[in-house]
C-alpha cells in the first residue's frame, strides 16, 4: 500500500523541528501506516491508515482528536437530518429526538457513519493505551444553528469522552473550549478581564472531533446564511476494563 503525502501545519517562527517515525503494532504489510511525531510549539501526530487519518493536537494541556469522514458521503448525512424534526432551544434548533431519550445512532439512516465514528474510536483508544475492550457512543444527538443562532457554554455529564461531528457550517464560526489560565486559579487576579484560556475549533464539514467531557465548551454566532449541523455523541468504555492485579470491571452498554 502506498502511503498518501501528509500536509503538516508548520510556522516561520519556529527554526527546528524534530520529527521521529515508527511503525506501531506488528502487523507488517497489514495496511497499518507510521505515526509521524512532529515536535514544535504546539505537538501534531497524524496516524495513515488504510482509510483513516487521525490528526491529534495538544491544545490547553490536553489532546483532541481529528477525523475526516468521506467527502462523498457529507451530503447524504446533511440530507438525512434535514429530513428530522426538530424544536427550538433556548439559542438554537435541536432534533426532537433527544427530548424523548431517543439517539441518533439507534436509527438505521446514520448506522454507517456511527460504524465509522467506533473505527475513530478505536484509534483514540489505542493512542491513550486504555485497556478497556472498546468505546462506544452511549447518547448522540444533532444540533441546528441558523444564521443568528449560537450554542450556551456546557459540559457533557455522565460521559467519559464526547465528540463533535461537524455536519454543515460556513467558515466563521467556531467550537471554542476554554479553561482558566492557572496563573489566576487563586484570589489574585485582574478585575474585568477574562483570564480564560481559549482553543477556537474551525467548522469544517465532514470533520470529527473527540475530546474531554468536562471542559466547558461553547459555539460561536453563526453568521452565514447556511445551517451549522453538527452531531454531538458522549462515549464511555466497554468491555473488561482493567488496571491490573484484581482491579477490574466490567462494563456493557446498552
Amino acid at each position: 500500500m502506498v502511503t498518501p503525502p501528509l500536509v503538516f501545519p508548520c510556522s516561520s517562527a519556529v527554526e527546528s523541528q524534530t520529527v521521529n517515525l515508527f511503525v506501531p503494532g506488528s502487523n507488517p504489510g497489514g495496511g497499518v501506516g507510521k505515526l509521524i511525531l512532529w515536535s514544535y510549539q504546539k505537538i501534531f501526530s497524524l496516524i495513515s491508515l488504510s482509510n483513516l487519518i487521525m490528526n491529534k493536537e495538544n491544545i490547553l494541556g490536553f489532546p483532541i482528536y481529528r477525523f475526516y469522514y468521506h467527502k462523498d458521503k457529507l451530503n447524504q448525512v446533511r440530507d438525512e437530518l434535514l429530513k428530522l424534526d426538530w424544536i427550538t432551544n433556548p439559542q438554537n434548533l435541536m432534533w426532537s429526538g433527544s427530548d424523548t431519550g431517543e439517539n441518533l445512532h439507534d436509527l438505521p439512516q446514520f448506522k454507517e457513519l456511527f460504524d465509522w465514528f467506533h473505527q475513530c474510536l478505536d484509534e483514540v483508544k489505542l493512542d491513550l493505551q486504555l485497556t478497556c475492550d472498546s468505546l462506544k457512543v452511549i447518547s448522540s444527538w444533532a444540533n441546528l444553528n441558523k444564521k443568528g443562532h449560537s450554542f450556551h457554554e456546557h459540559i457533557h455529564p455522565n460521559a467519559f469522552m464526547s465528540s463533535n461531528y461537524y455536519v454543515s457550517g460556513g467558515e466563521g464560526t467556531h467550537t471554542v473550549w476554554h479553561i482558566e489560565n492557572p496563573y489566576f486559579q487563586n484570589n489574585i487576579y485582574p478585575t474585568e478581564v477574562d483570564t480564560h484560556l481559549h482553543h477556537y475549533e474551525l467548522t469544517e464539514p465532514g470533520k470529527f472531533v473527540v475530546f474531554p467531557p468536562h471542559i466547558f465548551h461553547y459555539s460561536t454566532e453563526n453568521k452565514s446564511d447556511d445551517y451549522r449541523i453538527t452531531i454531538a455523541a458522549n462515549i464511555f468504555p466497554e468491555g473488561t476494563i482493567s488496571y491490573g492485579g484484581v482491579s477490574k470491571m466490567k462494563i456493557s452498554i446498552h
